[in-house]
C-alpha cells in the first residue's frame, strides 16, 4: 500500500503543470488599435477564458498579433486567475511601436502555462 502511494506521488511530481490547460479554454478574442502620441500605439486585446473544472487556476497567456500571413509579428505577455467553473473576460492594453500599426491584422491568444491553486 505504501508503495503504491510513494509510486503515484512520484508520477504526479513528474506531470508539468500544463497539462491543466485542458481545465482552461480561450474564445470570444479581438483587438483595437489606435494611434496616440510619441510615436507609439496603443493596442487593447480582449479574451475570454473558461474554467471547466473544479478548481482555480492561474494562467499565463501569449498574445500573438499577426500580419496578413498570420504571422506572428509582435508579442504581449499577460496572466489571470479563473475560478472553479467560471468565465474572465481579459482585457488588456499595452503601448507598441508605431510601425506595427498597420501591419497588424490579427490576434492570437493561447495559453503558455496554468498552475492550479493549492489554497
Amino acid at each position: 500500500m505504501t508503495r503504491n502511494v510513494l509510486l503515484l506521488a512520484a508520477l504526479f511530481a513528474f506531470v508539468p503543470s500544463g497539462v491543466s490547460a485542458q481545465c482552461v479554454e480561450v474564445s470570444d478574442t479581438s483587438f483595437s488599435l489606435s494611434k496616440s502620441d510619441y510615436g507609439l500605439s496603443k493596442i487593447v486585446w480582449k479574451a475570454l477564458l473558461t474554467n471547466g473544472c473544479e478548481a482555480v487556476y492561474d494562467v499565463d497567456l501569449m498574445a500573438n498579433f499577426l500580419n496578413t500571413k498570420d504571422d506572428p509579428i509582435y508579442r504581449l505577455r499577460s496572466y489571470a486567475s479563473v475560478g472553479a467553473g467560471r468565465k474572465v473576460r481579459v482585457v488588456k492594453d499595452s503601448h507598441i511601436p508605431d510601425r506595427y500599426h498597420d501591419k497588424i491584422v490579427g490576434l492570437g491568444v493561447k495559453i503558455t502555462d496554468t498552475r492550479k491553486r493549492v489554497y
